[in-house]
């Protein structure tokens, strides 16, 4: 477990909501926003436009402590759909079935998902929000930014969902039995989270 993978994605998170065309209907870690059923469609329990925040892979090289601390190369995916109720028909009883589901894109969605995307970026590197400037503390650098499109079955249908893999190189964890310093990026988060639960 990463603390700073942790914090770096929670703040992500919150610096995220209420700053693009999906208000405040960011998540933390829901991976399963997008999953392909046995018929090979593009399903999710959202009922709205979304984006979702994980973490994913990692890679440190040449480390200097033999402690884990270090976090390394981090991947860390945004995904931004939209859901939309869709029916299937069950092939055993013939019933309708409704889920909330991805659509095929068009014109419309392509363009709520570009303004998205690019929304996402605004808003991670605005000076003035906070939870981003947290954001950027816990990051040392981007190596790499990737932008992809989902398509949902074998016929390569192109769907209303993007995926952003920023892969940054995080700072270190604290080491576990030392006293963490007030400049570690990890101070500020867990001042503003206790500012924010106070607040409550």
């Amino acid at each position: 477990m990463s603390l700073v993978r942790i914090a770096a994605r929670i703040a992500a998170v919150r610096a995220l909501r209420g700053k693009t065309l999906v208000g405040d209907n960011v998540l933390d870690s829901q991976i399963g926003a997008l999953e392909v059923d046995a018929d090979g469609a593009l399903r999710t329990d959202e009922d709205r436009p979304f984006i979702s925040v994980f973490t994913d892979a990692a890679s440190a090289k040449d480390t200097e402590t033999r402690s884990f601390a270090e976090n390394g190369d981090t991947e860390i995916l945004f995904e931004a759909g939209i859901a939309a109720t869709q029916v299937t028909t069950d092939p055993e009883t013939d019933e309708s079935i409704v889920y909330a589901g991805i659509p095929a894109t068009d014109a419309a969605f392509e363009f709520h998902l570009d303004i998205v995307a690019r929304q996402i970026g605004d808003a991670l590197t605005d000076p003035a929000n906070e939870w981003a400037e947290i954001f950027r503390r816990m990051v040392r650098g981007y190596k790499k930014i990737e932008r992809s499109r989902t398509s949902g079955d074998d016929k390569g249908v192109r769907l209303a969902a993007l995926q952003i893999k920023v892969t940054a190189e995080l700072f270190a964890d604290p080491v576990r039995g030392l006293e963490m310093k007030a400049t570690h990026p990890l101070a500020r988060f867990f001042a503003k989270a206790a500012a924010e639960e106070d607040a409550v």
